[in-house]
């Protein structure tokens, strides 16, 4: 293995080995309900969303309840571990449960009538919590109401990110760190606390100041438009994962899951003078070397809870850039006896079967272009929809802010129907299954076509184009009028756009 390699992993190094105990409990149900007071003058607000985040698949969960013309809601949640989760109604709330438990919130809707503070009528618009985990939650929200200047201190955390150089942001998150600290000391002093409260409020203090330090990694060059493989920490900077127990089972905050993502994307990163040799381990969705050597790093180099995680991290990747052939080419079920981990893994690789058996593109025209047509591809594409708006989005199956553009395309493709504009959508740096089986899954419309890497590399060079997704706008004359169109979310202003580009060619 290439030494350069093993030494990311050394700083992740701990004398303790894998631990017989399951973190994973068994599923069970957590029933969360309720009644929402004063709702009758807020009949446009009729459900609450509660937000929970999956560890190992590293995603957000959200659940909607639905309340009743009395204020009644309820819900439920199957979960295998202790974890914290969010209420969203008005503002968000922090809350916990754990498998089994049972909560019975009472909340006033009149915290939409208070735009400056979250406690309508001096109060907390949670107004009662009852249940199997009445005490900690209680004691959380107590907490987090009464923390000193956390909204100062997290407003001024990018700014933090931004200017300070590495050993000087360390400094900033120790101290920030030792003033969460010491508070939980004063508030401990004061309130009647449990164990689980306890071990809830140091675990969001440490792992939310180590999530930052490794989201650093990648936040400072992002924010100050460095080139992410010019950016280089040194060693030391790391010296905080010394401390690290992988064998840590209080994995009950959103932090905690967070970091652990962190540390999994960290593994996978490999030292810039490595490059010609080990290539990227990850590019584009798609695994091009190194699946081994990335697999013995985590095998040799990881332990307990925090190997579990890794590799189940890493064999979602392949589920999530949906290549079932690399996938069954690397899975050992052999990596843990957890029925948890195993159960979750095999879901997601029967949700992708079922996914890319469906080919099924009748709302879209789709096509590839001859290989060969590169250097006059754009004057290929536009003399394809002569006296049309062409709006074009360059996309792909494993982009999620592609993804997520899809639903306001479908929108903004409906007001023009009948109108001479042509939604081009180019796929680029994805395989032809996957390609076809996201627009069939996802029923996309327009116009599709899939482009090969050389033909995207013309049209990027052309449009200047630095990463998808990516957006231009041709007008019927076949001219390129916007190179960095308008996003679709940006509605308002692309339909404007367009619109003005069809009258423009009125006679």
């Amino acid at each position: 293995m290439n030494s350069l390699l093993i030494a990311v992993f050394l700083l992740f190094l701990c004398h303790s080995g894998y631990s017989n105990n399951s973190y994973f409990e068994k599923a069970k149900e957590v029933v969360i309900a309720g009644k929402v007071i004063n709702i009758g003058q807020h009949q446009n607000h009729r459900t609450i969303q509660f937000i929970f985040r999956n560890i190992l698949l590293d995603e957000q969960e959200k659940l909607t309840a639905e309340i009743d013309k009395n204020g009644n809601f309820k819900t439920k949640k199957i979960t295998s571990y202790p974890q914290e989760f969010y209420l969203n109604y008005g503002k968000l709330k922090t809350l916990f449960c754990s498998p089994g438990d049972s909560l019975y919130l009472k909340i006033d809707a009149d915290i939409f009538d208070d735009t400056r503070n979250e406690n309508p009528n001096g109060q907390f618009f949670i107004r009662e919590i009852k249940g199997t985990a009445a005490k900690i939650n209680n004691d959380i929200i107590e907490y987090l109401a009464k923390l000193p200047d956390d909204k100062f201190i997290f407003r001024n955390a990018k700014n933090a990110v931004v200017s300070k150089k590495p050993e000087e942001y360390k400094t900033f998150i120790k101290q920030r760190e030792k003033e969460y600290s010491e508070y939980l000391e004063k508030f401990l002093n004061n309130e009647k606390t449990n164990k689980l409260f306890i071990k809830w409020a140091k675990d969001r203090i440490k792992y939310g100041a180590w999530n930052d330090l490794m989201r650093y990694r990648w936040t400072h060059p992002h924010y100050n438009k460095i080139k992410r493989d010019s950016f280089h920490l040194p060693p030391s900077y790391f010296s905080f994962l010394n401390q690290y127990d992988m064998n840590d089972f209080d994995l009950i905050t959103m932090s905690h899951g967070k970091f652990l993502h962190e540390l999994s994307m960290y593994s996978r990163e490999v030292p810039v003078d490595s490059l010609a040799r080990a290539k990227k381990l990850f590019r584009d969705g798609r695994m091009i070397a190194g699946n081994q050597v990335f697999k013995n790093m985590i095998k040799y180099n990881t332990k307990g809870i925090t190997g579990e995680v890794l590799f189940t991290n890493f064999y979602l990747l392949f589920i999530k850039s949906k290549h079932t052939d690399l996938f069954k080419s690397v899975y050992d079920s052999a990596f843990t006896d957890n029925a948890y981990i195993l159960s979750t893994i095999e879901a997601e690789y029967n949700k992708l079967q079922n996914f890319m058996s469906n080919q099924d593109t009748k709302n879209a025209n789709i096509e590839t272009l001859s290989s060969g047509i590169t250097v006059d591809l754009i004057d290929t594409i536009i003399s394809r929809y002569k006296n049309k708006v062409i709006f074009i989005d360059f996309w792909a199956p494993w982009c999620g802010p592609c993804m997520k553009e899809m639903p306001y395309s479908k929108k903004i493709q409906k007001r023009f129907k009948e109108k001479d504009v042509i939604f081009l959508f180019l796929g680029s740096n994805c395989r032809k299954d996957s390609w076809k089986t996201t627009i069939a899954n996802k029923e996309l419309t327009g116009e599709h076509i899939l482009l090969s890497d050389d033909q995207y590399n013309v049209l990027s060079s052309k449009l200047g184009i630095s990463g998808i997704p990516h957006y231009t706008l041709i007008d019927k004359d076949g001219t390129i009028v916007m190179k960095d169109a308008p996003r679709p979310s940006n509605k308002d202003i692309l339909i404007n756009k367009i619109e003005k580009l069809l009258n423009s060619n009125e006679p």
